[in-house]
């Protein structure tokens, strides 16, 4: 039994974002929860069923919120969620979950604010708290401010994270502290493992690590710094297993604001990046390394994407028989028309480009711009597009499809519509998993008569078809809703 989550939100401000990754007892990847930008995360359980957490602002300021829907897809609270956290003087931002076998595991940044000198600064305590596969809270909190992870005291936080599972019911987290980039490990009970946090390799470029488990209790982060592209595999005591990190591409090919990386399912790890070492035809390159830092494909790497002007590329393991079996790519390009289009790629674990890497879904206005693609394997050697097609109010949709193993789109003869047209102006963003029930999942929160209002909805797996009417989440008359997954 299939089902595929699709959240989504607009806003990935051109990133190759990490995913975090769940695992199954013979350490092989089961589960995604991909980190999109700073207002929400989503993390699928391996019964189907979905926690979202997300920033909302019910007075002056946000608090972290939270949502479980069932395996197929019915929302299990209350309209608007509960309330999971307090917020700071300047509320709460950059919420992540993930899930860890037993429940679910979310950090996020408590904001506030110290304004007692001249100088303004965003202080940010990291937080976290471990949930049931009901979503009860695990640790004690009788004040809902969440287990301390860490406190940077005066210093100004940047406000990111990043997270993947343990592989023990716990989490690695990830942050960075002016240009301090740390690794931190909480356990399954809520104790926070490295008394100092890891300092991981120092990165000259403002952006985060990427950040991957690799289904053994090791966590693989990526960084740039001015030499390249570099990847390090850390075990469960915060120490570099590799005597040397990998050097994945040099400076001189390498965007330096773009980098992802994925677990292979066997211990290594697939990379990716922006290269322009045919400058001025960009391209996306992708590398994989096994679990003693060598690469496996060409060494110089191997080009994945068509197109001119390619950007905001997103990744995901491709997985089938309940295995990893390579890699799949989105991403969007522009070509002669000015307007830009979404294309989808899969690799091998052998590094064999399969499909034709053309644009997915021509839209019925050619004067449309299409953004925020999200890609998710569909279980079958296949993935699971959506986008946003924006040919401008009134006409603007959401829109998913699915690609099959063999690169054909069996739905609609290309794509289905989410929600439009009719009054949508934007769309914040977009996350994809993957869970069971013969259904396809999409939740999303779109701009327009209904003001950033997050809604669900099923779709038959076969066709594409609607299993029954998006149902509401949340309600923008409440406070200000933010992205449903991130």
């Amino acid at each position: 039994m299939l089902w595929i989550l699709a959240v989504l939100t607009l806003a990935l401000v051109g990133n190759l974002t990490a995913e975090p990754r769940t695992w199954d007892l013979d350490g092989v990847a089961v589960r995604e929860a991909t980190s999109l930008q700073n207002s929400g995360g989503t993390a699928t359980a391996d019964d189907g069923s979905l926690f979202t957490v997300w920033a909302r602002g019910d007075r002056e300021y946000a608090a972290l919120y939270g949502q479980k829907l069932s395996p197929d897809g019915t929302r299990l609270w209350e309209l608007n969620g509960r309330l999971l956290a307090r917020g700071g003087t300047m509320g709460v931002d950059y919420p992540k979950i993930v899930f860890t076998g037993d429940g679910f595991l979310a950090v996020w940044m408590k904001l506030d604010m110290n304004n007692l000198s001249e100088e303004v600064v965003l202080l940010g305590d990291i937080r976290a708290m471990k949930y049931s596969l009901d979503g009860t809270p695990l640790w004690n909190d009788p004040e809902q401010d969440g287990v301390l992870l860490y406190d940077p005291g005066d210093e100004s936080m940047r406000e990111e994270l990043a997270i993947c599972d343990d592989g023990a019911g716990g989490a690695f987290v990830h942050w960075r502290l002016y240009d301090q980039w740390f690794l931190q490990r909480i356990s399954q009970s809520g104790e926070v493992l490295w008394n100092p946090p890891a300092e991981l390799p120092s990165s000259s470029y403002w952006a985060l690590y990427g950040l991957a488990a690799d289904g053994s209790g090791h966590a693989f982060a990526s960084w740039y710094n001015n030499v390249g592209y570099y990847l390090q595999k850390y075990d469960g005591a915060g120490n570099a297993v590799w005597e040397l990190p990998t050097l994945i591409v040099a400076e001189a090919n390498f965007d330096r604001l773009l980098g992802s990386v994925t677990a292979d399912g066997v211990g290594g790890a697939m990379v990716c990046w922006y290269d322009f070492r045919d400058y001025p035809q960009d391209a996306i390159y992708g590398q994989r390394i096994d679990s003693n830092g060598q690469p496996v494909w060409n060494s110089a790497g191997l080009p994945l994407t068509v197109g001119s002007d390619v950007r905001n590329a997103v990744v995901a393991q491709s997985r089938s028989a309940n295995a990893v079996d390579g890699l799949l790519l989105a991403w969007r390009a522009r070509p002669a028309t000015l307007w830009d289009r979404v294309h989808a790629q899969k690799v091998t674990l052998g590094g064999e480009v399969l499909w034709s890497g053309d644009e997915l879904c021509p839209p019925d206005d050619p004067d449309t711009d299409q953004s925020s693609a999200r890609i998710a394997s569909d279980l079958q050697g296949g993935s699971v597009v959506g986008w946003f097609d924006n040919a401008f109010s009134p006409n603007a949709t959401v829109r998913l499809t699915r690609v099959n193993a063999q690169g054909d789109r069996p739905w609609n003869g290309c794509a289905v519509t989410l929600v439009g047209p009719g009054g949508i102006s934007s769309l914040y963003g977009m996350f994809v998993g993957v869970g069971g029930n013969d259904n396809v999942h999409a939740l999303w929160s779109v701009r327009g008569r209904d003001d950033g209002i997050m809604w669900a909805a099923a779709r038959d797996f076969d066709t594409g078809q609607a299993e029954a009417e998006p149902q509401r989440l949340d309600d923008q008359n409440v406070g200000t809703t933010s992205n449903p997954a991130h």
